[in-house]
């Protein structure tokens, strides 16, 4: 070949080669390599994991940086685990990835995909011995109009797959959701339509769902507000056995109004609400339609006083009828808050009210009853910089219901609270507390007590640490004549973290104390108890050198039950 074409050839391949090179937009890469072990040490398992990881991201752009973007998460996985119970072993790819088109437009489009295997999954310092592995794949298209008011738009079709490999089981979901949202002067309208698919081999079902909801808002005028909805729900439930098949169809339409007369000291409400629901069974269906119509009314005779009025009806739309109504009218006098000495704050209020409720069948019921309530408060302020803070407070209510039907009754209420708070520079600590003890003489003919303790506080540890507790306790118990119920807990939390530890730079301490206690007790002709608790001690050090991350960790477990689980990790992760 002649020098002069291979020269040329040569210089034009050379200036293809940089054409090329310039089109490739750069990518950036990182990942990690990890490598560890898992030994849990429990009552009923003693196993021994050895995991190793390699993890790789990658993000850049398509074509120009306005195009397109996109990122890549992939891991590689193995578990082999030996134990008492079974030995294993699991290999597993698992990673995410997005693409996003038009990203900074009004129309952005994103496809992404995720798979995960809980065999490797290693979060939390737990190997999972179900074998389940996952996909998830997706697209969205958003659009927003420039015009002002001209709305936003999202559509999303996404498909999730399970495979649970012990089960020979293989789960699918489908997804499809669009939803708008509109912004008008003095009008917020939002729109969702949803349907999904669902078919699980575990009985054999094959399940579909239809969901589209509607929501308006509207200010006709700064006194007036009108908020609407209406929503569609239908489901379709097939299972392998014919008997447990139906599908049902729900409509429900509801619209309030809220009005507040400029000139007047009057605020005006009114709504309704109509429901439809069908059902159809193997054992036959429903068909039901209901409608309830309200409206109500304030008015403020003084400063202090207000009149409410309230009626409602239900209407069984195919009986054609009023199945029942109700009207009240309520009267309530507030006064200014009352200064006494020492610097007590005292309140009260008191209201009557008169209530009749009208059924299509039974008894008509009408009532009349009042209460009254009041309660006093002091706030102490003390230490320089006011950095104490206690409030007291203690009140008490009594109330009363005369009934047409013999069911009167009388409540008494009582109350008691306390709340500290204090903060010294980087110290912070509370206290507060409260016990409650209402008797119900009447209708339900019992005494409730509850009391509750709550409590934090946190502070710095040296130069390098920090210290934190909380802690919170209740206290419930309900007696009637036909029963008794006892009800407490307990939790209670200490966390520490100090970074230089014994000097070493990089080298940081984790460690977490939790207490938790539940107990109930019933007694209903006979006595059960029932109580459960539990010790969880978490301990973490973590050293960093240049990109090398080593970690150890001690987590110990124990129960009320008297059982033990000790678990002990120790890997090592290389970043790059």
């Amino acid at each position: 070949m002649n020098p002069r074409y291979s020269i040329a050839l040569a210089m034009s391949l050379l200036v293809l080669a940089q054409t090329v090179k310039a089109e490739i937009p750069p990518i950036n890469w990182s990942g990690q390599v990890r490598l560890g072990y898992l030994g849990v040490r429990s009552d009923n398992d003693e196993s021994d994991n050895l995991f190793y990881q390699t993890s790789v991201h990658a993000d850049s752009y398509l074509w120009r940086p306005w195009f397109g973007v996109w990122n890549l998460d992939l891991s590689w996985s193995q578990s082999d685990s030996s134990g008492s119970v079974n030995d294993s072993s699991s290999t597993a790819v698992t990673g995410n990835g997005r693409v996003m088109l038009f990203h900074k437009s009004r129309f952005p489009f994103e496809a992404y995909f995720q798979v995960t295997d809980s065999s490797v999954d290693l979060a939390d310092s737990v190997l999972s011995d179900i074998d389940s592995r996952t996909y998830r794949f997706g697209v969205l298209q958003r659009y927003s109009s420039p015009e002002p008011g001209g709305g936003s738009y999202d559509a999303r079709l996404e498909r999730y797959v399970q495979e649970v490999g012990s089960r020979d089981e293989t789960n699918t979901t489908d997804l499809f959701t669009a939803t708008g949202r509109w912004r008008k002067p003095k009008q917020d309208i939002s729109a969702l339509f949803q349907w999904r698919m669902d078919k699980l081999e575990t009985g054999g079902l094959d399940n579909n769902e239809l969901l589209a909801r509607v929501d308006h808002n509207w200010n006709p005028s700064d006194a007036m507000n009108i908020t609407s909805s209406a929503s569609l729900n239908y489901l379709e439930f097939n299972a392998s056995n014919a008997f447990a098949n139906f599908t049902t169809t729900e409509l429900v339409a509801d619209s309030r109004l809220s009005w507040r007369d400029p000139e007047r000291p009057l605020r005006v409400r009114a709504g309704v609400n109509l429901q439809w629901r069908q059902s159809d069974s193997g054992g036959g269906g429903t068909d039901d339609r209901r409608l309830r119509l309200q409206a109500g009314a304030d008015y403020d005779l003084t400063e202090r006083l207000v009149l409410s009025g309230d009626v409602s009806a239900n209407v069984d739309v195919d009986a054609g009828g009023i199945t029942s109504s109700f009207q009240r009218i309520d009267l309530r006098y507030t006064p200014e808050v009352i200064r006494l000495r020492w610097g007590l704050d005292y309140n009260w209020s008191t209201g009557v009210f008169a209530r009749n409720e009208i059924f299509s069948e039974g008894e008509d019921i009408q009532s009349v009853g009042g209460n009254i309530q009041h309660n006093v408060n002091k706030l102490v302020i003390l230490g320089e910089g006011r950095s104490t803070v206690l409030v007291f407070g203690a009140g008490q209510s009594v109330g009363g219901e005369l009934r047409s039907d013999g069911e009167d009754s009388t409540i008494l209420s009582q109350s008691i609270s306390s709340t500290l708070n204090h903060s010294s520079g980087s110290r912070v600590a509370s206290l507060s507390g409260i016990y409650t003890w209402t008797r119900d003489s009447g209708r339900f003919d019992n005494t409730v007590q509850v009391a509750t303790l709550t409590g934090a506080y946190s502070r710095p540890f040296g130069d390098n640490g920090t210290f934190s507790s909380s802690f919170s306790a209740s206290d419930a118990r309900v007696d009637s004549e036909e029963s008794s119920s006892h009800t407490n807990s307990a939790l209670f939390d200490m966390d520490y973290f100090q970074s230089r530890v014994f000097g070493v730079a990089n080298l940081s301490y984790h460690g977490s104390l939790e207490f938790r206690w539940d107990r109930f007790i019933s007694e209903i002709g006979n006595s059960g108890n029932s109580g459960t608790g539990r010790w969880l001690w978490k301990n973490q050090f973590r050293h960093f050198i240049g990109k090398l991350e080593s970690r150890f960790e001690v987590n110990y477990l124990r129960t009320s039950r008297g059982s033990n689980d000790v678990r002990i990790l120790l890997d090592f992760t290389r970043h790059f």
